[in-house]
């Protein structure tokens, strides 16, 4: 059966969303169902409405649905928060506890979750579950699927509490078979294999395969979860992963980690990668190889913590000072987050610069489906790394044809160097004479050039659609999906269109963006700002001038949000 359904759970944070929202995405991904997650909530920890968002289809997901087709709500703000996202098809399920909602013009059920849970199990808790039995009895989900995945999630919190979970989940579907009935019947699939990963989880698997043995970081959302992540898995694999007392220590941490020959990698947001950039040029001059995982949020400062934007792309390209080269990777799935950041640390010792992972909360911090990471792919390159002894004259700096130098780390007999901040000559010590100073620079930015190649074989930027297509689009990262479900949406009408995912934005990828979009009669750049940053630094490459398909409240496109704009424009 053909099945594509956008659920969303709504509720104050407390109430349960999150759990009903994670089991439901457990239950369709079991019985083989394509997943994909949106987390909407507020960045406090209790009070404020919280909504989790589940898409499920037989077909692969890419994107947030246009329309929701099941709001399952425990407040009654959300229905007129989601009025924008319902269609003629949409059903609202509602906790009619305090009061009825009159005049909705949608079809919809008030079932009395809160008193329901109340009165059979003593507490409010468990209406989540209540409400859990309902759906998944409208939708015609085997009980046996749910029953699994209840106990996988209850079990280690002990007996009594799985006991009731099933409980309110058969009171709530006892409920449904009494007073609503059946919609659907969603029966098992045979989908591929895989398992729901979100980014921030990928970033950190791909961190330890990779070789990663030191982590400092500082929480910030919405990166924290990679600092807990390592911290708890890294000591396992002969590791350190440490929470530093800001973001400037951790990043000198980690400076200090690769110069002692540790793979090693940071993790933060647009407040802590400000703190950062000092640093970050320190990086350059010493030439260490560093990962940042640089994961984008609503700003400026705190602005809005659990938000996805993508207003800091020219800060992660230019941020810090003086120049030096580094690498920005920019996954566009959270499989793709995971192979590159296992190619960073390769990319960061060969290239001996710092490499920023550049994604934002939506990547970050909802799931997808993952059918299969092959380790295979996974291989260490640590460039020119001398780890036996130096026989002769050790130059750390010393000036090649393609501006990368022999390293050494410090129980290596011959290799010891300096590493200074000041600029210096081939042996690291400080020198201020023009020729020295212009024969360093050089040798710096001769990296770009190799770079710029392994980077082409690496992560190649992909096309889609009709390759002499008048219309374009260009976007990179969480973007991504939702223009991929725009081109298979308007090239199913015969309108012809195409478009660039940029997997890397530095060394900015100009030929190819020039190639792309020679002899096209329109481009669209579809980011996640106000001022359209990625669609400006296409124009100063290229002088085409670009439209900007722009959105800024924090919330994710979905395919509708992009079509407005070019069918208006």
């Amino acid at each position: 059966m053909n099945l594509d359904l956008f659920i969303t759970i709504g509720g104050r944070a407390g109430d349960g969303s999150f759990l009903v929202g994670d089991i439901l995405a457990k239950i369709f991904r079991f019985i083989g169902y394509d997943v994909l997650t949106y987390r909407d909530f507020p960045s406090n920890i209790r009070g404020l409405p919280t909504y989790y968002s589940v898409r499920v289809s037989n077909k692969p997901i890419y994107a947030v649905k246009d329309f929701i087709d099941y709001l399952v709500t425990f407040e009654l703000e959300a229905i007129e928060y989601f009025k924008k996202a319902y269609s003629e098809n949409t059903v609202i399920i509602y906790d009619n506890s305090i009061r009825e909602v009159k005049d909705l013009n949608i079809r919809n059920y008030g079932i009395p979750f809160k008193k329901m849970s109340i009165n059979s199990l003593g507490s409010e808790l468990f209406k989540n579950a209540i409400a859990l039995g309902v759906l998944t009895y409208i939708l015609g989900i085997d009980e046996k699927h749910v029953l699994k995945v209840l106990m996988e999630t209850f079990m280690k919190r002990g007996e009594d509490i799985l006991d009731k979970n099933i409980k309110a989940y058969r009171i709530g579907r006892e409920y449904a078979a009494g007073n609503i009935g059946r919609e659907k019947v969603i029966t098992e699939t045979i989908g591929e294999e895989g398992f729901l990963l979100n980014g921030n989880e990928a970033i950190a698997l791909g961190a330890i395969i990779a070789g990663c043995r030191f982590y400092a970081g500082y929480p910030i959302t919405p990166a924290t979860e990679i600092m807990e992540l390592l911290i708890a898995h890294m000591s396992r694999y002969q590791g350190i992963a440490i929470q530093a007392e800001d973001e400037i220590a951790a990043i000198n941490m980690v400076i200090g980690a690769s110069y002692a020959g540790l793979r090693a990698m940071t993790a933060t947001s647009g407040p802590g990668f400000s703190l950062m950039t000092e640093s970050l040029s320190l990086a350059g001059m010493i030439e260490v190889p560093i990962v940042i995982v640089y994961v984008q949020r609503v700003g400026p400062s705190t602005g809005i913590a659990t938000k996805t934007e993508q207003a800091d792309t020219l800060q992660a390209l230019f941020s810090g000072h003086g120049e030096f080269p580094r690498i920005v990777l920019t996954p566009g799935t959270v499989e793709e987050a995971f192979y590159m950041t296992t190619e960073a640390f390769n990319l960061a010792e060969k290239i001996q610069c710092p490499v920023i992972i550049l994604i934002d909360q939506f990547i970050a911090q909802n799931r997808e489906t993952v059918n299969t990471l092959d380790l295979s792919r996974v291989r260490i390159e640590r460039g020119k790394l001398i780890t036996s002894e130096v026989i002769g004259d050790y130059r750390r700096y010393e000036i090649t044809d393609d501006g990368i130098s022999p390293r050494t780390i410090p129980p290596v007999k011959g290799g010891i160097y300096l590493a200074n901040s000041n600029e210096h000559d081939e042996k690291g010590y400080t020198a201020e004479n023009p020729w020295i100073r212009e024969a360093m620079v050089n040798k710096r930015l001769r990296k770009l050039k190799i770079t710029k190649k392994i980077l082409k074989e690496l992560f190649p930027h992909k096309i889609y659609g009709y390759r002499d297509a008048k219309i374009a689009f260009i976007g990179y990262g969480s973007v991504h999906g939702v223009i991929l479900e725009v081109v298979e949406r308007l090239n199913s009408r015969e309108s012809k269109v195409k478009y660039l995912q940029l997997r890397y934005l530095w060394p900015f990828p100009s030929e190819e963006i020039n190639e792309f979009i020679r002899n096209t009669a329109k481009v669209y750049v579809v980011e996640h700002n106000a001022q359209g940053q990625l669609s400006e630094l296409i124009r100063w490459n290229t002088g085409v001038n670009i439209g900007k398909v722009l959105k800024y409240d924090g919330r994710a496109f979905r395919p509708i949000d992009v079509l407005e704009v070019i069918e208006n424009g």
